[in-house]
């Protein structure tokens, strides 16, 4: 390798060095074969992780007041996942730092103390008064829908915990090649899942929806975090007991993990603000309902990117595989957005949310039109996790959050023209999210062509 592609990427060559053992030399080309026997079990984990969606949407809609109860859902998972989000990165911190035992302990630690931390947010704005200002004052939330989601928010408290010790562990078994255990312990989620959703909608069909979609999830978040915590002893046992690294302190952990979780908590601020955008047009309940049947769907498409950092933060051994990734990810965003089309265009999405989920009539007509809004976003994310992967692996993870406040200003911008001149539910949410991932894609671009600080070539 030249001195200049050593020079752009030192930490990709330092964050891999000792896996050749699960991942082959580092000096072997890296070809499409072997970025997807990697890519594959992740990306199915997330695709099944999807299926809450649908699968939760079907049940609501064979129940009474489905475009109520479609909302709802909506608003449920916008809210549990963006107080969840300062665990979300876990996942990326644990498959970067998490070298050896000594590294493993101090990080779990750390994520003991902030799943505490969430939990109790969660609880705060769930469980007291706060709940009421967060969704009628701010959100502009309908009361009938605020008081339709409160009891479902409430049995998701364990939610955060659940998920930040999963994805923890998960980031260990990624730096140990072990991604076929991980897809499987996702397989095992959406089982929990449909049994539960279903079994309660045939046992108990006078439970509100939003309820049964919360006891579903909870269920199978459940099931994975436990399955994913028996089966990555195993390769935590491998780690070796001291890292060869700089040694990691909490102060390290903490600013390394610190503008991943600030850059996500803004980022995941789309749904609610898209949600409280929706809440203020001149039909809010159906403009959400549509919504939620339509992002059932098109967020499958962009699942099938979300793994895509930690492929390059493991993969990118050298410039040449950076090179390979970067043609890999784009091409995996280029499949999703022309799917999403061809879906569009064929009128199969109408064919799945009129059948498959049950949608009525008027919700289906909307929901494609914002399925189809929102055919750019595949694409956008794809070169987006391409770049974070780049950058978290260089240790730049302040950069992603220069870029995610970008985003914020584009998302709120393109709210507040589509509430002020008044445009329909669907114009509002495709270029609202497009507009948001467009800003902070652009931000990412010009941070990774920047030269890298000298200080990062050692990860200090």
């Amino acid at each position: 390798m030249n001195n200049r592609a050593r020079g752009r990427y030192p930490i990709v060559l330092s964050v891999t060095a000792d896996r050749k053992t699960t991942l082959g030399s580092s000096s072997s080309a890296l070809d499409t074969r072997t970025i997807l026997k990697f890519y594959l079990p992740l990306a199915a984990s997330w695709v099944l992780m999807g299926m809450d969606g649908p699968v939760n949407v079907g049940v609501i809609q064979r129940l009474p007041h489905p475009e109520l109860g479609a909302a709802s859902f909506a608003v449920l998972l916008s809210l549990s996942i963006w107080i969840e989000s300062p665990i979300i990165d876990l996942l990326a911190t644990a498959t970067t730092l998490a070298s050896s035992r000594d590294r493993y302990l101090l990080l779990r630690r750390f994520v003991g103390s902030l799943i505490l931390w969430v939990t109790a947010a969660h609880a705060m704005v769930s469980a007291t008064p706060l709940y009421w200002t967060v969704t009628e004052r701010v959100m502009g939330l309908p009361h009938e829908l605020a008081v339709s989601v409160r009891p479902a928010l409430i049995i998701l408290i364990p939610w955060s915990g659940l998920i930040g010790w999963r994805r923890t562990h998960q980031g260990v078994m990624i730096r140990n090649g072990l991604t076929k255990a991980i897809g499987f312990g996702t397989g095992l989620r959406g089982i929990a899942l449909v049994v539960v959703a279903f079994g309660m909608l045939e046992l108990e069909p006078q439970i509100s929806s939003p309820i049964i979609a919360s006891l579903s999830l909870i269920a199978s978040v459940a099931v994975e975090a436990v399955f994913i915590h028996f089966v990555s002893q195993s390769a935590i046992r491998s780690l070796p007991l001291k890292s060869s690294e700089e040694p990691l302190t909490t102060r390290r952990l903490i600013a390394f993990h610190f503008p991943l979780t600030a850059t996500t908590m803004i980022n995941l601020l789309v749904g609610p603000l898209v949600a409280a955008g929706l809440a203020r047009t001149h039909d809010p309940i159906r403009a959400l309902a549509a919504y939620q049947v339509a992002s059932a769907f098109f967020f499958l498409f962009r699942m099938i990117t979300f793994c895509i950092p930690e492929v390059v933060i493991t993969l990118g051994k050298d410039a040449q595989s950076i090179q390979a990734l970067k043609r890999f990810s784009l091409n995996i965003g280029a499949l999703g957005s022309g799917a999403m089309v061809l879906m569009a265009v064929s009128g199969l999405d109408r064919f799945l949310f009129g059948t498959v989920l049950h949608a009525p009539p008027n919700i289906v007509q909307l929901a494609h039109l914002t399925f189809f809004g929102c055919a750019a976003l595949p694409i956008i994310d794809a070169a987006q996790s391409y770049v974070r992967g780049v950058l978290t692996a260089q240790f730049r993870t302040t950069s992603r959050l220069v870029a995610v406040g970008a985003a914020l200003a584009g998302l709120g911008l393109a709210l507040v023209m589509g509430v002020v001149l008044a445009w329909p539910g669907f114009v509002i949410v495709g270029s609202a999210i497009t507009a948001s991932l467009a800003c902070e894609l652009l931000v990412l671009v010009v941070a990774v062509r920047r030269p890298m600080p000298a200080g990062l070539a050692t990860g200090t």
